[in-house]
Parts: structure tokens; sequence; C-alpha cells
């Protein structure tokens, strides 16, 4: 059995962790999955029982969707009964894979358009992390676990919800023998083959995030519009032409955050936090002890 849990997080040991310490709102999207990381969390690191397990998913959701009754909490859990079956299925750990020299020459090599590379680098590192959770062999990627759905947005090939282009450009690589695609979608890597790996090949960079891999690729080719964010570490496109990339350290998000928290102050009189409109601010008192 294999389950898309690599579109979470690869390691699902640490996401589990998270999800105890931050709790998980059962309203989103992927819930299914992630009770399913919890219950192997419970099976294989806490050692618990079947009955166990369980009733550590209800506590869980209890905890953090406190206004869920049990008839909806029980569905929930009931739709992780089938999977507790299947004793085969185990936790992974994993902590990266590396990307060879070799890849990302024979990739440069045989492939021209930046597309093209983005999505032959994307379906090689969707397929290595799979090997490395122990679910991968001979090329091959299941439709659960990558499709020409989810494929655009992992490789940062589609923009502007022009999906057609994606389709071409898979065509193309199943055309020039790369890969090919069976009738229920999914995905056989030929060119995997094709790469003639050695012991000691050398690591041009170790990937420790699971996404992205359009991105990816341009930064391991020193795309210089292209960085790692040095606040949380994720990779982020500069899109403005007006700076060099050296002069923005932050993605979209944690440059936010860091300017909207440069706009608080403590208040000299009374201690509270307060907003200023600008950065170059020279209030000290929040607007009630400003008022006395």
């Amino acid at each position: 059995m294999i389950d898309n849990f690599f579109n979470l997080k690869f390691n699902q040991k640490e996401y589990a962790e998270y999800l105890l310490e931050h709790g998980y709102n059962m309203n989103r999207r992927n819930r299914f999955a992630a009770l399913k990381v919890l219950y192997l969390y419970a099976k294989d690191v806490l050692g618990y029982s079947k009955q166990q397990r369980l009733d550590f998913l209800k506590e869980f959701i209890l905890k953090y969707n406190p206004s869920l009754n049990e008839i909806m909490v029980s569905k929930l859990v009931e739709r992780v009964e089938n999977f507790r079956n299947n004793t085969s299925v185990t936790i992974n750990d994993i902590h990266g894979i590396p990307i060879y020299k070799r890849e990302v020459n024979f990739i440069n090599k045989n492939i021209v358009t930046l597309p093209h590379q983005k999505i032959l680098f994307a379906l090689l590192c969707i397929y290595k992390f799979q090997v490395a959770g122990g679910f991968g062999s001979g090329g091959y990627l299941p439709k659960e676990v990558v499709n020409l759905k989810n494929l655009g947005s992992l490789s940062n090939v589609i923009a502007n919800g022009k999906r057609e282009r994606l389709f071409e450009i898979v065509l193309e690589l199943c055309g020039l023998g790369y890969m090919r695609i069976s009738r229920d979608g999914s995905f056989f890597l030929n060119f995997i083959s094709k790469i003639n790996y050695q012991d000691d090949d050398e690591v041009v960079y170790w990937l420790t995030d699971y996404g992205e891999f359009g991105l990816y690729w341009r930064l391991i080719n020193k795309d210089q519009k292209v960085a790692l964010c040095q606040n949380c570490g994720t990779v982020f496109a500069y899109h403005s032409k007006l700076n060099s990339v050296e002069s923005y350290h932050y993605c979209r998000r944690c440059s936010q955050e860091l300017k909207l928290s440069s706009l608080l102050r403590r208040c000299t009189e009374c201690g509270n936090i307060f907003m200023v409109s600008s950065i170059r601010s020279g209030i000290n008192q929040c607007p009630s002890c400003r008022k006395k």
C-alpha cells in the first residue's frame, strides 16, 4: 500500500510530532492523511495496541477540535480503521535525499528547455523520496503519489493556470523515451536506468524539503533569481526587476511577518503593545496613554 503522505511532509515522524504539539483543524482537506500519520506514530513510535491507537486519535481530535460532536469524531476515526489492518506500512523518518552531480549533468546534457528540465527533476526527486521511504523501485511512480494534477505545482511549471502546456511537456518527454504513463495514470521513469550511477558520486545538494522542485532545480543550477529564505529556509523566486537577489533575503511570508513585527512597539507608560504606521515613527506611547 502506498499512501500520499509526502504531499504533507515527507518525514512522517517529525510531522506527527509537529501535529501533537500544534494540533490540526479537522475541517482542512488533508485531515485523513494527518490522522493516518498519527496512527502510524502511535503504532511504530509509541507502541500502542490497535484500540489504544484509535483512542489516541479520538483524544487528539477532541483536544484541538472541541466543537466536534462524538458522532463526527467517530466518523473521522472510522476512516482510519481500514488502514490499521495493513501492518506492512510503517512510519518513515526521512531527513532528506542527496542530489548527485551525475543526475544534474544528465538532465542538463539531454534536456534543453527549462520547463522540461524541471518536470524531469521533479519526477526524479519524487521517486527518490519514495525509495528513501521504502516504497519505490524500478522507476515506478503510482498515480496516488504523482499525477498530472499535482506534477505542475510540484515542479513549478504551471503558470496562470495553463495546464495544457504541462500535458504537452509530459507527452514530449514520453516521446523522447524518458518516461511513459500507463493507462491507470502511473508513471514509469525510463531515464532512471540511463543515469550511470557510481558508488562515489559527488553530492551537489542535500534536499530536505518535499515540493518546489522546480525552484530547487534553478537553485542548484545557480539561478540568481532564486534563493533560500534566511529566516525559515524556504526556497523562493525573486521577481523584482529593480533589485538584485542579494538585497532580498526573505520569502514573502517571512518578509511580511518581519515587517509587521517591526511596527510593534511597547508603550513606555503602561507597557502595552501597540502598532505604529511606519518603521520610522518616533511614537513611544500607545493611543490610550497619548490621550491622557
